[in-house]
């Protein structure tokens, strides 16, 4: 069956509807410096959770788009800053939020989620740091050809093992596969997934990693194990009192990384 997608020339004509045009119809400042560096977090809640209780100045910045939200904030005594975003949930939603942070100029993107573990030796709650993502998602194929891979920044990871062991955490490092479909998460989905060695299964590292690199910018993921998929049974649940605790102590080591380390 021929696809859309077969056609050399899919994407390469002028869009009619452009991340800097969206932007500037939302009144929002494209020339506004939000920061090289964004910190994206995928719950909602841990993100209120940590911009209101971020011990830095907040630059006055006005985020118009109903559905996502960020925040600027800017280092004591320093011109420097770092944006928040939350951008709500699945590939498409993170396609659009990648388009729009690289038009205000953002370069490198540290990523906060949750996964459901897919291995025996994985447990609620336990830290994984992604090298990169089987692509599971649709829109990444406006972006890149199939065979692109969905590779997470060395250099950025490497950061986050460092600063992971500094303070003796212990971390899985290793696979996720990105679907749009949580509802069609199969058994023999999983099953084949587990033989292939994949830690975890999310809803958005497969569009995150791919997408992120077409457009320049370096993106790495962290996360916390929320749920267990295995031996055909679901165990837990996404946003626990216990996963959501240790998502927001993560999320403060990430928050110290890119102080230190990004904005020094």
């Amino acid at each position: 069956m021929s696809s859309i997608f077969d056609n050399l020339f899919f994407g390469h004509s002028p869009p009619y509807i452009t991340p800097e045009s969206d932007l500037l119809s939302q009144k929002i400042d494209i020339e506004y410096d939000v920061g090289e560096v964004c910190l994206m977090i995928f719950s909602f809640n841990l993100f209120k959770r940590i911009t209101s209780s971020m011990k830095l100045a907040r630059c006055e910045f006005e985020w118009s788009f109903n559905t996502t939200n960020l925040e600027v904030f800017q280092l004591d005594g320093l011109q420097k800053r770092f944006c928040v975003h939350f951008p709500s949930y699945g590939g498409l939603r993170t396609a659009n939020s990648l388009e729009q942070l690289s038009a205000l100029g953002v370069k490198k993107i540290y990523a906060i989620g949750l996964a459901g573990g897919l291995q025996e030796f994985l447990e609620i709650g336990d830290l994984i740091l992604l090298e990169g993502s089987v692509k599971g998602d649709g829109i990444s194929r406006y972006y890149v050809p199939d065979e692109f891979p969905s590779v997470a920044d060395f250099s950025l990871i490497s950061k986050l093992k460092s600063k992971l062991d500094s303070v003796d955490k212990k971390v899985h490092i290793g696979l996720s596969f990105g679907t749009d479909a949580l509802y069609r998460e199969s058994f023999d989905l999983i099953s084949y997934l587990k033989q292939l060695k994949v830690l975890s299964i999310d809803l958005e590292t497969s569009s995150l990693f791919s997408i992120s690199r077409s457009l320049g910018i370096k993106a790495c993921w962290i996360g916390v194990i929320s749920d267990l998929l295995i031996n055909e049974l679901h165990k837990g649940a996404a946003h626990s009192e216990n996963v959501i605790e240790k998502l927001f102590d993560l999320t403060q080591h990430v928050i110290d990384l890119i102080k230190s380390d990004e904005l020094s």
